[in-house]
Formats: C-alpha cells, sequence, structure tokens
C-alpha cells in the first residue's frame, strides 16, 4: 500500500504532508522528513540523510536500532577522525563536523557490527538469543553498555550458539559520531 500511495504521489505532482509514528513509512513516502521531539523539530532532511547523518542521538534511536558507544576522539584529520573505544582504535571515514566542547558517542546500527571470537573485536559479549528471520540472524547481546543487536546474513554470523562469548566487531565504515544529547 506504501508503494502505491508513493507512486500516486510523483504521478499526480502532489504535495502531500504525512503525519506518522512509524519510520517504515515515513521513509517510504517522504522526499523530506522532520523528525519531531515534544513539538520541538530536531531534523529535516531526506530519509537517507536523517537515517545516515542523525544530528543527535534521539533521532538515531527514532530512525531504527541503533547502540552507542562512549568514545574518545584522539584526532581530526582531513577525510577521517580517529576515535578509541575501550583502547581500541578505529580510524571512521566519513564524520561530522565536530564541535569543540561537544561530546560524542559512537552510533552502530546492528548491520554496521559483526561477531567474532571472543577478544578479536572492539567489545566482549555473549549472545542471549539468536532470532532466525530466513535471510539474516539478529543475534542479541549482552555487552557492559548494554545489550545491543547485530544484524547478519543467515550462514555468516560464526555459527555462536546462545550462551557463547563473543567479540563485537564495529565496521568502521558504516560508524556514526552522534553528538551526545
Amino acid at each position: 500500500m506504501r508503494v502505491e500511495i508513493r507512486r500516486i504521489q510523483k504521478k499526480v505532482g502532489i504535495t502531500t504532508l504525512y503525519v506518522t509514528h512509524d519510520r517504515t513509512e515515513a521513509m517510504t513516502l517522504s522526499d523530506r522528513i522532520i523528525v519531531m521531539n515534544n513539538g520541538k523539530i530536531m531534523q529535516i532532511g531526506s530519509p537517507n540523510e536523517v537515517y545516515e547523518k542523525p544530528n543527535s542521538k534521539f533521532v538515531a534511536s527514532f530512525m531504527g536500532k541503533i547502540a552507542f558507544f562512549p568514545v574518545e576522539i584522539n584526532a581530526v584529520e582531513p577525510g577521517s577522525i580517529k576515535v578509541t573505544i575501550k583502547g581500541k582504535e578505529l580510524i571512521l571515514k566519513k564524520g561530522i563536523k565536530i564541535s569543540e566542547n561537544v561530546k560524542y558517542v559512537l552510533g552502530c546500527r546492528p548491520e554496521g557490527l559483526y561477531l567474532t571470537a571472543p577478544k578479536k573485536g572492539h567489545i566482549e559479549g555473549r549472545v542471549l538469543t539468536n532470532v532466525y528471520l530466513g535471510n539474516y540472524v539478529e543475534s542479541y547481546v549482552e555487552t557492559e553498555f548494554g545489550e545491543i543487536m547485530v544484524k547478519t546474513e543467515a550462514g555468516t554470523s560464526g555459527g555462536f550458539e546462545e550462551g557463547a562469548a563473543v567479540s563485537v566487531v564495529i565496521k568502521e565504515e558504516l560508524a556514526k559520531l552522534i553528538p551526545d544529547d
């Protein structure tokens, strides 16, 4: 139904204001999204921009599942930002403009993480639950930062059973620095 509504909007060339709390509907039906919190505009942008470049933890969480990790910013260089999480350095290629006196967290969506053997990744954890969903598996992992979800293609999760000790690897190219609001 969403796709049909989108096609009609495009075909007729009408401007439509659609109010929803459903993220999927908003992303499907919109050229521009306005994310609001308590009547205040938090961010305006295309669905891609708001999902990929959220300007706050609230917007990032509203747009979908995401894990936040505390990081230290070590260096800001042209085209990259070096950060440290738990003593391990990451080099983020697509960063945001860093403002002084602003604290940042590292935001990682489930598809920006993967599981490996203990002590081989960035964050240690234990698999609580694996949910097989056909073409992918959602693994819920308990870490010192709370429970996070790791989404992997079916057959590529490394075969970590529920209860197994694991290490979570952050895909640097998909991680985002987000102001810690």
